[in-house]
Protein backbone atom coordinates (compact mmCIF):
# COMPACT_ATOMS: atom_id res chain seq x y z
CA UNK A 1 0.00 0.00 0.00
CA UNK A 2 1.17 3.39 -1.12
CA UNK A 3 2.34 5.60 1.99
CA UNK A 4 -0.65 7.92 2.69
CA UNK A 5 0.20 11.72 3.31
CA UNK A 6 -2.93 13.85 3.99
CA UNK A 7 -1.29 17.08 4.60
CA UNK A 8 2.15 18.79 3.62
CA UNK A 9 3.66 18.90 7.17
CA UNK A 10 6.97 16.71 7.79
CA UNK A 11 6.97 14.87 10.48
CA UNK A 12 9.94 13.03 10.72
CA UNK A 13 13.65 14.72 11.39
CA UNK A 14 16.19 14.39 8.96
CA UNK A 15 19.00 14.13 11.62
CA UNK A 16 17.11 11.22 12.70
CA UNK A 17 16.45 9.80 9.61
CA UNK A 18 20.20 10.27 8.74
CA UNK A 19 21.24 8.86 11.74
CA UNK A 20 18.94 5.43 11.04
CA UNK A 21 20.51 4.85 7.89
CA UNK A 22 24.07 4.70 9.36
CA UNK A 23 22.85 2.02 11.81
CA UNK A 24 22.03 0.02 8.82
CA UNK A 25 25.06 0.98 6.89
CA UNK A 26 27.36 0.52 9.73
CA UNK A 27 25.91 -2.76 10.77
CA UNK A 28 25.66 -4.39 7.37
CA UNK A 29 26.93 -2.73 4.62
CA UNK A 30 26.57 -2.43 1.01
CA UNK A 31 28.00 -5.30 -1.32
CA UNK A 32 29.26 -4.78 -4.61
CA UNK A 33 30.51 -7.29 -6.91
CA UNK A 34 34.52 -7.15 -7.44
CA UNK A 35 34.49 -9.11 -10.73
CA UNK A 36 31.88 -7.30 -12.45
CA UNK A 37 34.30 -4.07 -11.36
CA UNK A 38 37.24 -5.74 -12.59
CA UNK A 39 35.60 -5.87 -16.10
CA UNK A 40 34.24 -2.29 -16.09
CA UNK A 41 38.27 -1.15 -14.94
CA UNK A 42 39.69 -3.27 -17.96
CA UNK A 43 36.89 -2.31 -20.42
CA UNK A 44 37.09 1.85 -19.92
CA UNK A 45 41.51 1.36 -19.21
CA UNK A 46 41.63 -0.46 -22.83
CA UNK A 47 39.37 2.27 -24.27
CA UNK A 48 41.52 5.34 -22.73
CA UNK A 49 44.51 4.01 -23.90
CA UNK A 50 42.55 3.13 -27.80
CA UNK A 51 41.46 6.61 -27.92
CA UNK A 52 44.56 8.20 -26.55
CA UNK A 53 46.49 6.67 -29.10
CA UNK A 54 44.10 7.67 -32.23
CA UNK A 55 44.34 11.35 -30.47
CA UNK A 56 48.34 11.50 -30.77
CA UNK A 57 47.90 10.18 -33.88
CA UNK A 58 46.45 12.82 -35.41
CA UNK A 59 48.18 15.48 -33.21
CA UNK A 60 51.23 14.14 -35.10
CA UNK A 61 52.76 11.58 -31.98
CA UNK A 62 53.79 15.03 -29.54
CA UNK A 63 55.43 14.22 -26.43
CA UNK A 64 53.55 16.27 -24.30
CA UNK A 65 50.96 15.39 -21.80
CA UNK A 66 47.25 15.18 -22.90
CA UNK A 67 45.66 17.70 -21.40
CA UNK A 68 42.80 20.47 -22.21
CA UNK A 69 45.22 23.15 -23.05
CA UNK A 70 47.97 20.81 -24.74
CA UNK A 71 45.42 19.25 -27.21
CA UNK A 72 43.75 22.75 -28.43
CA UNK A 73 47.15 24.63 -28.83
CA UNK A 74 47.90 21.38 -31.06
CA UNK A 75 44.41 22.00 -32.69
CA UNK A 76 44.64 25.23 -33.45
CA UNK A 77 48.22 24.80 -35.10
CA UNK A 78 46.55 21.62 -37.24
CA UNK A 79 44.44 24.80 -38.30
CA UNK A 80 41.05 24.91 -36.42
CA UNK A 81 40.59 28.94 -35.60
CA UNK A 82 41.01 30.28 -32.46
CA UNK A 83 37.55 31.77 -32.32
CA UNK A 84 36.07 28.22 -32.06
CA UNK A 85 37.27 27.28 -28.66
CA UNK A 86 35.37 30.10 -27.01
CA UNK A 87 32.96 29.10 -24.84
CA UNK A 88 29.35 31.06 -24.06
CA UNK A 89 31.21 33.59 -21.92
CA UNK A 90 33.76 34.62 -24.63
CA UNK A 91 36.66 33.44 -23.34
CA UNK A 92 38.97 30.31 -24.45
CA UNK A 93 38.16 27.07 -23.50
CA UNK A 94 38.58 23.36 -24.13
CA UNK A 95 35.54 22.32 -22.16
CA UNK A 96 33.33 19.76 -22.71
CA UNK A 97 30.59 21.76 -24.42
CA UNK A 98 33.22 23.62 -26.66
CA UNK A 99 34.24 19.84 -27.67
CA UNK A 100 30.79 19.39 -28.42
CA UNK A 101 30.39 22.40 -30.17
CA UNK A 102 33.93 21.67 -32.39
CA UNK A 103 32.67 17.91 -33.12
CA UNK A 104 29.25 19.27 -34.61
CA UNK A 105 30.46 22.21 -36.48
CA UNK A 106 30.79 20.51 -39.93
CA UNK A 107 32.96 23.65 -41.27
CA UNK A 108 35.69 21.68 -39.27
CA UNK A 109 37.63 19.35 -41.40
CA UNK A 110 36.57 16.19 -40.23
CA UNK A 111 39.89 14.58 -39.49
CA UNK A 112 40.44 17.17 -36.73
CA UNK A 113 36.93 16.82 -35.19
CA UNK A 114 37.68 13.34 -35.21
CA UNK A 115 41.00 13.80 -32.86
CA UNK A 116 38.47 16.15 -30.70
CA UNK A 117 35.98 13.20 -30.63
CA UNK A 118 38.63 10.95 -29.94
CA UNK A 119 40.27 13.18 -26.62
CA UNK A 120 36.54 13.20 -25.23
CA UNK A 121 36.52 9.72 -25.40
CA UNK A 122 39.82 9.28 -23.73
CA UNK A 123 38.29 11.78 -21.26
CA UNK A 124 35.70 10.34 -20.40
CA UNK A 125 37.15 6.75 -20.09
CA UNK A 126 39.88 8.12 -18.34
CA UNK A 127 37.72 9.63 -15.77
CA UNK A 128 35.57 6.58 -15.27
CA UNK A 129 38.70 4.03 -14.59
CA UNK A 130 39.82 7.21 -11.99
CA UNK A 131 35.89 7.06 -10.41
CA UNK A 132 35.68 3.35 -10.24
CA UNK A 133 38.99 3.44 -7.61
CA UNK A 134 36.61 4.56 -5.09
CA UNK A 135 34.90 0.64 -5.16
CA UNK A 136 37.81 -1.57 -6.47
CA UNK A 137 39.80 -0.51 -3.13
CA UNK A 138 37.44 -0.80 -0.78
CA UNK A 139 38.07 -4.68 1.60
CA UNK A 140 37.43 -7.36 0.04
CA UNK A 141 34.50 -8.98 1.69
CA UNK A 142 35.22 -13.04 3.38
CA UNK A 143 32.23 -14.18 1.91
CA UNK A 144 31.14 -14.17 -1.52
CA UNK A 145 28.06 -12.85 -3.55
CA UNK A 146 24.44 -15.02 -4.37
CA UNK A 147 26.10 -15.98 -7.42
CA UNK A 148 29.17 -17.00 -6.79
CA UNK A 149 31.87 -13.77 -7.38
CA UNK A 150 34.00 -11.63 -4.87
CA UNK A 151 32.58 -9.15 -3.51
CA UNK A 152 34.23 -5.91 -1.78
CA UNK A 153 31.59 -4.67 1.35
CA UNK A 154 31.05 -0.50 1.71
CA UNK A 155 30.07 1.07 4.51
CA UNK A 156 29.13 5.17 3.25
CA UNK A 157 29.05 7.74 5.34
CA UNK A 158 25.36 9.40 5.26
CA UNK A 159 25.80 13.35 5.16
CA UNK A 160 22.61 16.27 5.04
CA UNK A 161 22.90 18.37 2.07
CA UNK A 162 21.69 21.98 1.93
CA UNK A 163 19.85 20.83 -1.05
CA UNK A 164 17.81 19.33 2.16
CA UNK A 165 18.37 15.66 -0.03
CA UNK A 166 20.53 12.98 2.32
CA UNK A 167 23.69 11.29 0.39
CA UNK A 168 25.66 8.62 1.05
CA UNK A 169 29.94 9.33 -0.16
CA UNK A 170 32.92 7.32 0.87
CA UNK A 171 31.97 6.02 -1.30
CA UNK A 172 29.00 7.50 -3.63
CA UNK A 173 25.76 5.74 -3.93
CA UNK A 174 23.87 8.21 -5.34
CA UNK A 175 26.37 9.06 -8.68
CA UNK A 176 26.74 5.08 -9.63
CA UNK A 177 26.33 5.77 -13.58
CA UNK A 178 23.04 3.73 -15.00
CA UNK A 179 24.86 1.69 -17.09
CA UNK A 180 26.84 0.50 -13.87
CA UNK A 181 24.10 -0.58 -12.00
CA UNK A 182 25.00 -4.29 -11.78
CA UNK A 183 27.84 -3.71 -9.80
CA UNK A 184 25.40 -4.07 -6.79
CA UNK A 185 25.11 -7.57 -5.54
CA UNK A 186 23.98 -9.45 -2.69
CA UNK A 187 25.73 -11.95 -0.02
CA UNK A 188 24.66 -15.95 -0.40
CA UNK A 189 21.80 -16.36 1.31
CA UNK A 190 20.19 -12.65 1.51
CA UNK A 191 18.34 -11.41 -2.31
CA UNK A 192 17.84 -7.78 -3.02
CA UNK A 193 15.20 -5.80 -3.79
CA UNK A 194 14.95 -2.49 -4.98
CA UNK A 195 11.82 -0.10 -4.78
CA UNK A 196 11.72 2.89 -7.37
CA UNK A 197 9.77 5.85 -7.73
CA UNK A 198 8.15 5.78 -10.97
CA UNK A 199 8.39 9.37 -12.47
CA UNK A 200 8.48 11.02 -9.35
CA UNK A 201 10.06 14.80 -10.63
CA UNK A 202 7.39 15.38 -13.21
CA UNK A 203 4.36 13.96 -11.24
CA UNK A 204 5.35 16.57 -8.56
CA UNK A 205 5.77 18.92 -10.63
CA UNK A 206 2.71 19.34 -11.83
CA UNK A 207 0.75 18.63 -8.64
CA UNK A 208 2.58 21.35 -6.79
CA UNK A 209 4.35 23.85 -8.65
CA UNK A 210 2.51 23.63 -12.08
CA UNK A 211 -0.93 22.16 -10.76
CA UNK A 212 -3.44 22.36 -14.06
CA UNK A 213 -5.87 19.64 -13.23
CA UNK A 214 -6.15 18.96 -16.84
CA UNK A 215 -3.00 17.86 -17.06
CA UNK A 216 -2.93 15.74 -13.71
CA UNK A 217 -6.22 14.02 -14.89
CA UNK A 218 -4.61 13.02 -18.29
CA UNK A 219 -1.37 11.62 -16.61
CA UNK A 220 -3.41 9.78 -14.24
CA UNK A 221 -5.63 8.13 -17.24
CA UNK A 222 -2.14 7.44 -18.65
CA UNK A 223 -0.74 6.05 -15.35
CA UNK A 224 2.17 7.58 -17.54
CA UNK A 225 3.63 11.63 -16.99
CA UNK A 226 5.03 11.50 -20.09
CA UNK A 227 2.08 10.22 -22.11
CA UNK A 228 -0.25 12.10 -20.25
CA UNK A 229 2.29 15.71 -20.97
CA UNK A 230 2.24 14.22 -24.55
CA UNK A 231 -1.32 13.84 -25.37
CA UNK A 232 -1.90 17.15 -23.66
CA UNK A 233 1.21 19.30 -25.93
CA UNK A 234 -0.83 17.66 -28.80
CA UNK A 235 -4.64 19.08 -27.67
CA UNK A 236 -6.43 21.56 -30.31
CA UNK A 237 -7.84 24.54 -27.78
CA UNK A 238 -11.59 23.51 -28.41
CA UNK A 239 -10.38 19.70 -27.02
CA UNK A 240 -8.21 21.56 -24.15
CA UNK A 241 -11.41 23.74 -23.42
CA UNK A 242 -14.23 20.74 -23.46
CA UNK A 243 -12.03 18.33 -21.52
CA UNK A 244 -11.55 21.29 -18.89
CA UNK A 245 -15.19 21.02 -18.45
CA UNK A 246 -16.30 17.23 -19.24
CA UNK A 247 -13.13 14.89 -18.91
CA UNK A 248 -15.37 12.06 -18.74
CA UNK A 249 -15.62 13.21 -22.75
CA UNK A 250 -11.77 12.59 -22.63
CA UNK A 251 -11.03 10.23 -26.10
CA UNK A 252 -7.70 8.46 -25.20
CA UNK A 253 -5.06 8.47 -28.47
CA UNK A 254 -4.25 5.28 -30.01
CA UNK A 255 -1.21 2.97 -27.92
CA UNK A 256 0.19 2.41 -31.25
CA UNK A 257 4.00 2.75 -32.78
CA UNK A 258 3.16 6.77 -33.57
CA UNK A 259 1.86 7.40 -29.98
CA UNK A 260 5.14 5.65 -28.64
CA UNK A 261 7.77 7.65 -30.76
CA UNK A 262 5.53 11.00 -30.25
CA UNK A 263 5.81 9.83 -25.98
CA UNK A 264 9.81 9.00 -26.47
CA UNK A 265 10.13 12.70 -28.22
CA UNK A 266 8.25 14.02 -24.90
CA UNK A 267 10.50 12.75 -22.90
CA UNK A 268 13.28 13.86 -24.02
CA UNK A 269 12.17 17.50 -24.22
CA UNK A 270 10.98 17.02 -20.66
CA UNK A 271 14.75 16.20 -19.72
CA UNK A 272 16.19 18.13 -21.58
CA UNK A 273 18.02 21.25 -20.25
CA UNK A 274 16.99 23.50 -23.55
CA UNK A 275 13.88 23.58 -25.69
CA UNK A 276 12.23 23.67 -28.54
CA UNK A 277 12.51 21.97 -32.28
CA UNK A 278 16.60 22.77 -31.23
CA UNK A 279 16.21 18.80 -30.84
CA UNK A 280 18.15 16.79 -33.02
CA UNK A 281 15.83 13.78 -34.20
CA UNK A 282 12.82 14.94 -32.26
CA UNK A 283 9.70 15.62 -34.26
CA UNK A 284 9.62 19.49 -34.67
CA UNK A 285 5.87 19.73 -34.92
CA UNK A 286 6.16 17.74 -30.80
CA UNK A 287 8.48 20.52 -29.74
CA UNK A 288 7.07 23.60 -31.12
CA UNK A 289 3.74 22.32 -29.64
CA UNK A 290 6.07 21.35 -26.17
CA UNK A 291 7.42 25.02 -26.08
CA UNK A 292 4.03 26.61 -26.47
CA UNK A 293 1.69 24.45 -24.38
CA UNK A 294 4.19 23.15 -21.93
CA UNK A 295 7.13 25.50 -21.34
CA UNK A 296 4.90 28.46 -21.65
CA UNK A 297 2.10 26.98 -19.43
CA UNK A 298 0.56 30.45 -17.94
CA UNK A 299 1.48 28.45 -14.38
CA UNK A 300 4.70 27.79 -15.30
CA UNK A 301 5.67 31.32 -16.54
CA UNK A 302 3.68 32.70 -13.32
CA UNK A 303 6.41 30.63 -11.46
CA UNK A 304 8.86 31.53 -13.26
CA UNK A 305 8.58 34.93 -12.69
CA UNK A 306 7.93 34.69 -9.24
CA UNK A 307 11.64 33.00 -8.99
CA UNK A 308 13.19 35.89 -10.87
CA UNK A 309 11.11 38.28 -9.16
CA UNK A 310 12.62 36.93 -5.81
CA UNK A 311 16.22 36.86 -7.25
CA UNK A 312 16.05 40.12 -8.35
CA UNK A 313 15.69 41.14 -4.75
CA UNK A 314 18.39 39.42 -3.80
CA UNK A 315 16.52 35.66 -2.44
CA UNK A 316 18.74 32.98 -2.82
CA UNK A 317 17.17 30.38 -0.86
CA UNK A 318 13.28 28.54 -2.25
CA UNK A 319 11.00 26.56 -0.24
CA UNK A 320 10.16 23.16 -1.04
CA UNK A 321 6.55 22.09 -1.03
CA UNK A 322 6.64 20.83 2.73
CA UNK A 323 7.72 24.35 3.02
CA UNK A 324 11.30 23.70 4.23
CA UNK A 325 13.92 26.65 2.82
CA UNK A 326 16.88 25.40 0.64
CA UNK A 327 19.83 27.52 0.13
CA UNK A 328 21.16 27.80 -3.30
CA UNK A 329 24.98 26.48 -3.44
CA UNK A 330 27.76 27.20 -5.25
CA UNK A 331 29.44 24.87 -7.35
CA UNK A 332 33.18 24.53 -8.85
CA UNK A 333 31.42 26.38 -12.04
CA UNK A 334 29.05 29.19 -10.22
CA UNK A 335 30.35 31.81 -7.39
CA UNK A 336 28.54 34.47 -5.92
CA UNK A 337 29.29 37.75 -7.56
CA UNK A 338 30.59 35.63 -10.70
CA UNK A 339 29.46 35.78 -14.41
CA UNK A 340 26.56 33.27 -14.46
CA UNK A 341 25.49 33.16 -10.86
CA UNK A 342 22.28 35.30 -11.32
CA UNK A 343 20.82 32.35 -13.84
CA UNK A 344 22.31 29.69 -11.51
CA UNK A 345 19.97 30.77 -8.80
CA UNK A 346 16.88 31.23 -11.38
CA UNK A 347 17.51 27.58 -12.32
CA UNK A 348 17.96 26.53 -9.07
CA UNK A 349 14.91 28.28 -8.02
CA UNK A 350 12.80 26.63 -10.39
CA UNK A 351 14.24 23.28 -9.77
CA UNK A 352 15.38 22.99 -6.14
CA UNK A 353 12.11 22.79 -4.50
CA UNK A 354 11.22 19.65 -6.81
CA UNK A 355 14.12 17.99 -6.38
CA UNK A 356 13.91 19.28 -2.06
CA UNK A 357 10.30 17.60 -2.12
CA UNK A 358 11.32 14.20 -3.37
CA UNK A 359 13.98 13.78 -0.88
CA UNK A 360 11.60 15.17 1.76
CA UNK A 361 9.16 12.15 0.77
CA UNK A 362 11.97 10.00 1.27
CA UNK A 363 12.00 10.54 4.31
CA UNK A 364 8.29 9.31 5.06
CA UNK A 365 9.75 6.04 2.93
CA UNK A 366 12.80 5.42 5.28
CA UNK A 367 10.89 5.68 8.37
CA UNK A 368 8.58 3.56 6.81
CA UNK A 369 11.08 0.96 5.83
CA UNK A 370 12.15 0.98 9.75
CA UNK A 371 9.17 -0.17 11.11
CA UNK A 372 9.60 -3.38 8.54
CA UNK A 373 12.88 -3.50 10.04
CA UNK A 374 12.34 -3.13 13.35
CA UNK A 375 9.82 -6.35 13.01
CA UNK A 376 12.11 -8.13 10.66
CA UNK A 377 15.69 -7.33 11.56
CA UNK A 378 17.31 -9.82 9.37
CA UNK A 379 16.65 -7.49 6.75
CA UNK A 380 18.40 -4.87 5.77
CA UNK A 381 18.64 -1.21 3.77
CA UNK A 382 21.47 -1.51 1.03
CA UNK A 383 20.78 2.24 0.04
CA UNK A 384 18.64 5.25 -0.30
CA UNK A 385 18.08 7.74 -2.78
CA UNK A 386 15.82 10.41 -3.30
CA UNK A 387 13.72 8.03 -5.46
CA UNK A 388 14.66 4.73 -4.71
CA UNK A 389 15.38 2.61 -1.71
CA UNK A 390 17.22 -1.06 -1.80
CA UNK A 391 17.07 -3.16 0.38
CA UNK A 392 18.57 -6.86 1.67
CA UNK A 393 16.03 -9.75 2.57
CA UNK A 394 17.21 -12.80 3.96
CA UNK A 395 16.27 -15.47 1.54
CA UNK A 396 14.55 -17.86 3.87
CA UNK A 397 12.04 -14.47 5.11
CA UNK A 398 11.63 -13.35 1.21
CA UNK A 399 8.30 -14.33 0.86
CA UNK A 400 6.85 -12.50 4.04
CA UNK A 401 9.16 -9.58 3.65
CA UNK A 402 9.21 -8.44 -0.10
CA UNK A 403 5.11 -7.86 -0.03
CA UNK A 404 5.92 -5.09 2.74
CA UNK A 405 8.19 -3.48 0.91
CA UNK A 406 6.62 -3.75 -2.51
CA UNK A 407 5.41 -0.02 -2.48
CA UNK A 408 7.76 1.52 0.02
CA UNK A 409 8.48 4.44 -2.65
CA UNK A 410 5.11 5.28 -3.48
CA UNK A 411 3.09 8.20 -2.01
CA UNK A 412 -0.72 9.15 -2.25
CA UNK A 413 -0.72 12.58 -1.28
CA UNK A 414 -4.01 14.44 -1.04
CA UNK A 415 -4.95 15.98 -4.12
CA UNK A 416 -1.63 14.68 -5.56
CA UNK A 417 -1.03 12.87 -8.72
CA UNK A 418 -0.27 9.40 -7.55
CA UNK A 419 3.97 8.33 -7.48
CA UNK A 420 4.25 4.63 -8.04
CA UNK A 421 6.84 2.39 -7.14
CA UNK A 422 8.39 0.12 -9.58
CA UNK A 423 9.81 -2.68 -7.96
CA UNK A 424 13.22 -5.01 -9.14
CA UNK A 425 14.59 -8.08 -7.61
CA UNK A 426 17.85 -9.26 -7.94
CA UNK A 427 21.28 -8.22 -9.14
CA UNK A 428 20.48 -6.04 -12.09
CA UNK A 429 21.80 -6.69 -15.77
CA UNK A 430 23.72 -3.89 -17.38
CA UNK A 431 24.73 -4.30 -21.43
CA UNK A 432 26.37 -1.42 -22.30
CA UNK A 433 29.54 -3.17 -21.09
CA UNK A 434 29.84 -6.67 -22.33
CA UNK A 435 30.30 -9.11 -19.55
CA UNK A 436 32.21 -12.93 -19.56
CA UNK A 437 31.11 -14.04 -15.95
Amino acid sequence: MAITIHELVQPYDIDDTIRFLQRQTDNFGLFLDLDRLMEYELNFRLNAEDARQRVLKGLGFPSYKLTDASVMNGLLKLGIPEYKFRNKYDKASFDKNVRAQIIADESIDEELRDIVKAYAQYRAASYTVSYLDQYTSLPICNMESYNGHRMVMAHPTWNRLRTFRISASDPSMQNIPRFMKDIITSPKGWLLRRCDSGQIEPRITYSWQVPDKLIANMIIYYDDAYAGLMHYAMLTPELDALYREHFDQFKPMELDDKFKALRQDLKVLALSANYGSKHLGVSPDLAEKYQRRIVEHPLRLQYEADVKEQVARGVESFRTAFGNLIEVEETAKYKRGAEGWKGHVERCGMNNGIQGTASELMLFSVNESKKVIEKYPDTHIAFYKHDEGAFYIKEDQFDEVAPLLSEITAYDVDGWIPIHCEVEDGQLESKEVPTVL
